[in-house]
């Protein structure tokens, strides 16, 4: 057996160690842009692999669902599913939201114990979505917990154990020993999912989130060497599969036209659609949208 198949072999069955047929995720394996190494996804989280095919123990636990090489071939960016238990640790990861949450939770206390701990019943009429709505019973649980308890009665159990799970994209940097502290590059929400692509020279990441229940979708711009607070670009909702020109000075991506959906100007894979005649003489719909080059 040649070296390349040796390789492919060995990584196979360490893969087939690593992660039952069921549950697999797209793109378990991402080789670096000199072959060197390989990002292997496993059911126990990311490992390394070198050219050999030999796999090395996991340097990030947990559930990764997206990895992605910079072009220097030493910083990865990462996807992954993150539970934050308490309000304490899910507002570490997004401070940002500290204030319309607590402003949220305190306005509607009152509708919250009437619907019997119903989360729900902080995005009637609020502008701010179900992640925040969460965030809001959990700022009360964890703030307010003897009064709200008691308030709450038996319902108390429908916020006992509720978390935050949301989908981080975080960039390491693979040259130590360890991955060590990452940066965080976008925090997501929940039920929304996230793919990743760099651009050339790796200055910047195009994240895409991904919510399959509304059809929306968004790109966010993320910059890989700059401080913390200018280094994201929102281009908006209704864009979608981005792509870089090879300078990496512009970003290519389908845009959909908006539509008033509840109120509010929204962009959806929805906003413009045709019916058009199909297989077996059945109408189908079809979604129209415009490439930008920004």
């Amino acid at each position: 057996m040649n070296p390349s198949r040796r390789r492919l072999a060995l990584l196979a069955l360490a893969l087939a160690a690593l992660c039952p047929l069921t549950g697999c995720v797209p793109q378990r394996v991402v080789w670096s842009p000199d072959g060197s190494r390989a990002a292997v996804i496993g059911s126990d989280g990311l490992h390394l692999c070198d050219a050999a095919g030999k796999l090395g123990p996991a340097i990030l636990p947990g559930q990764v669902q997206r990895v992605a090489w910079l072009p220097d071939g030493k910083r990865i960016v990462v996807v992954r599913a993150a539970s934050f238990a308490t309000w304490n640790d899910a507002v570490k990861i997004d401070p940002g939201e500290a204030d319309c949450v607590e402003i949220l939770a305190k306005a509607g206390r009152a509708k919250f114990v009437a619907s019997g701990g119903d989360v729900a019943s902080f995005n009637d009429g609020s502008p701010f979505g179900p992640g925040v709505a969460r965030l809001a019973a959990m700022y009360l649980r964890d703030t307010d917990g003897p009064a709200l308890r008691k308030d709450l009665g038996d319902h108390w159990e429908k916020i006992a154990d509720l978390s935050y799970d949301v989908p981080l994209c975080e960039l390491y940097d693979t040259t130590g020993d360890d991955v060590g502290k990452p940066r965080v590059l976008l925090v997501g929400r929940p039920d929304w999912t996230m793919e990743v692509r760099p651009s050339p020279g790796g200055q910047a990441v195009a994240i895409t989130l991904w919510n399959a229940d509304s059809e929306t979708s968004i790109i966010d711009v993320a910059a890989t060497d700059f401080g913390p607070d200018d280094d994201n670009l929102i281009l908006g909702e209704g864009c979608a599969y981005p792509d870089w020109t090879p300078d990496g000075k512009s970003l290519l991506f389908i845009k959909v036209p908006g539509q008033q959906w509840s109120g509010q100007e929204r962009m959806g894979h929805n906003a413009l659609l045709a019916s058009v005649a199909g297989s077996r003489g059945k109408s189908e719909a079809v979604r129209f949208g415009t490439l930008v080059r920004q």
